[in-house]
């Protein structure tokens, strides 16, 4: 599976972080990709499983296949395979995200998973996107990264809604002003990540930009709120030459 190919796939999958990784350098950028696209594999199964055993079945599978040297058959296991002896990729990172996934089991297929794991997921991969360009640094910072995922899963969402009613509209704006005040107790922290960790959690840099957009856009189901993707991809250039 050569990089054109994997930026293809992880851009349908997420575009945001699939733009970040091409600050990274070349190496680092193969693992953040297989990184995003494990993860995607993993969150599949919660939106097409129902049953608690099965999702669990599914889930062990893809820890055999990463224990099998050919990956079981499977070409992202093979390609996590082949980098998971090198220092950019470990093992121990995506077993991390198996158990991760476990942990929601019990609400798989249900609004409640959907609606809540989604932060969790988020938070998950900036830490292990972190650990993959500077190892070590995401030690002791789990606060941090849980208030990431929480500050980007958060606006993701919030793209996502519709408001039906003026109850709804209020409480829509509460959650605005709950991202922004969020975004403000990370901002010492964000500006103090070395250079080259910012690619691990450069969608943070769009939080902004999608609040100050979801604000004038006119929300209708035909209309989508998001940003035209050269318009991120400078945004995201811009947080990496001047930091967040």
């Amino acid at each position: 599976m050569n990089r054109a190919s994997l930026f293809q796939r992880a851009g349908q999958v997420d575009l945001d972080r699939t733009l970040s990784t091409r600050f990274a350098s070349g190496k680092q950028q193969t693992g953040l990709l297989l990184l995003l696209l494990f993860e995607n594999e993993l969150a599949k199964i919660s939106h097409k499983v129902n049953e608690p055993l099965l999702a669990r079945m599914k889930l062990q599978f893809w820890r055999d296949a990463l224990a099998d040297d050919h990956g079981g058959g499977m070409e992202l296991a093979r390609e996590l395979n082949r980098l998971s002896g090198d220092t950019v990729l470990r093992g121990r990172m995506l077993e991390e995200l198996i158990v991760l996934h476990e942990g929601f089991v019990e609400d798989f297929g249900t609004g409640f998973a959907r609606d809540n794991t989604y932060c969790t997921r988020q938070a998950a991969l900036f830490r292990k996107a972190c650990a993959l360009l500077v190892p070590g640094y995401e030690k002791g910072r789990d606060v941090f990264f849980e208030q990431c995922g929480s500050v980007y899963g958060e606006v993701k969402q919030l793209l996502k809604s519709r408001p039906a009613n003026p109850s709804s509209v209020d409480e829509e704006e509460g959650r605005q002003k709950q991202i922004r005040h969020a975004l403000n107790n990370i901002s010492a922290e964000l500006a103090a990540l070395p250079s080259k960790a910012r690619p691990a959690v450069l969608p943070i840099a769009l939080v902004m930009p999608y609040l100050y957009l979801y604000r004038r856009a006119n929300r209708s189901p035909e209309r989508p709120v998001d940003l035209h993707p050269v318009r991120k991809t400078w945004l995201l250039w811009r947080a990496i030459r001047r930091g967040f």
